[in-house]
């Protein structure tokens, strides 16, 4: 596998590598980021295209990696579009 800071999920799910560490895909309406920039802690976005990172329109989930166990939790304790993007590291996650 690539190092996670140059990853990016294709449409298919599979990880491709990219460059920087907060990637932009679209697909079918729908606006997804991934930011990478630590190597134990990333985090998954989704809203719909043109939604601004600072609007409360966003489904955040944070994938922590320790000892090689991955943890998947969602901002808020759920799937809804209401968090903030550019408020990720900072929001509470279950």
């Amino acid at each position: 596998m690539a190092a996670r800071n140059n990853l990016m999920q294709s449409r298919d799910g599979a990880w491709q590598e990219a460059e920087g560490s907060a990637q932009i895909e679209s697909v079918a309406g729908m606006a997804k980021v991934v930011d990478t920039t630590d190597a134990t802690v990333y985090y998954k976005g989704w809203a719909d295209v043109g939604v601004a990172t600072s609007a409360a329109s966003w489904r955040i989930q944070r994938i922590s990696i320790s000892g090689g166990v991955y943890s998947f939790d969602f901002a808020d304790g759920d799937a809804e579009f209401d968090n903030v993007w550019d408020n990720r590291a900072s929001l509470s996650y279950s």
